[in-house]
């Protein structure tokens, strides 16, 4: 069952009170998810969301999830929903926290291939909308259909796979450090 908290800071049944105080988080919310829990939070500032009840959640499709980091070696991933056009947009993401660390050791700083693709639309051909299946860019440094090109090539990403999943896309992919 789902667990919400619209005042994180004070509520006497959260143990990291005084941690959400100390990092201005405001509300959080708990969701069973793939035999444990998926926290979300938001903090102060102008920039962020304003939850007074949990959030609509996108459906996150785990077997994927699972195939892509168990199997494939992926490395991040990216939840991509549809937009009222044919445009799609990052929801959700996550980068693996090795990876996180090597590139803030490499580069200097906290920008990840992730993090720069938020700032993008993705456009699904509509054809390979009707068909619903996996797609592959097989390189994304050089692949004319992705709009990510430059970051790609700056973040050394090749192959990403496109799974549909309700609303949407799953975008996977690795990044050699």
């Amino acid at each position: 069952e789902s667990c919400f908290i619209e005042d994180a800071a004070s509520c006497d049944r959260l143990r990291r009170k005084e941690i959400a105080e100390e990092y201005g988080i405001t509300s959080m919310t708990f969701v069973p998810f793939a035999g444990g829990v998926l926290e979300l939070g938001i903090s102060q500032g102008p920039e962020t969301a304003d939850w007074s009840e949990a959030p609509e959640l996108p459906e996150i499709p785990t077997s994927a999830l699972r195939q892509g980091f168990d199997e494939e070696g992926a490395s991040y991933s990216i939840l991509w929903q549809q937009d009222e056009d044919e445009y799609f947009s990052a929801v959700a993401d996550y980068v693996l926290p090795e990876r996180r660390r090597a590139f803030r050791n490499r580069r200097g700083d906290d920008e990840t291939f992730v993090a720069r693709s938020k700032g993008f639309k993705l456009r699904v051909d509509p054809l390979r909308r009707l068909w619903g299946r996996p797609f592959v860019v097989a390189d994304a440094r050089t692949d004319a259909s992705l709009n990510r090109q430059e970051i790609a090539r700056e973040f050394d990403v090749g192959q990403i796979t496109f799974t549909p999943c309700a609303g949407g896309y799953l975008e996977m992919g690795s990044t050699p450090v």
